[in-house]
């Protein structure tokens, strides 16, 4: 089973939500052409993107608040090393952490780390 390494996100006090979005959004394109690990497929990269109209909706529907967070980065490979070799590469330092400093509250990124388990009774 492949590591799943989760980046729960949080945006700069400075910008508002559609501008953090849209700059995670364009985000993508240099993890995609820039790291050579998610490129040749080592390592897999998705966004999770918050929906603030569900998030209200699901509140409204069960009374409880949702986590307070504004997207999940997931990396995903077979190896913890993988995803750090990846996210300590040089093209990771020279093209996508400026690029993060222009979105990302980095000292409030949280993170988990695990493996998909699947229920014996779904095989």
């Amino acid at each position: 089973m492949p590591v799943r390494f989760l980046c729960f996100l949080t945006r700069l006090p400075t910008i508002s939500f559609q501008t953090f979005d849209q700059l995670w959004s364009e985000h993508a394109k240099l993890v995609h052409t820039h790291l050579t690990a998610v490129r040749n497929g080592t390592v897999k990269y998705t966004q999770f993107h918050v929906d603030p109209k569900l998030c209200d909706e699901l509140n409204s529907i069960t009374g409880r608040s949702v986590m307070e967070y504004d997207g999940i980065a997931e990396w995903e490979a077979e190896t913890l090393q993988e995803i750090m070799d990846c996210l300590r590469s040089r093209e990771c330092l020279e093209h996508l952490r400026p690029d993060d400093a222009k979105f990302l509250y980095a000292e409030r990124t949280q993170s988990m780390i695990g493996r998909d388990q699947i229920s014996p009774l779904a095989r």
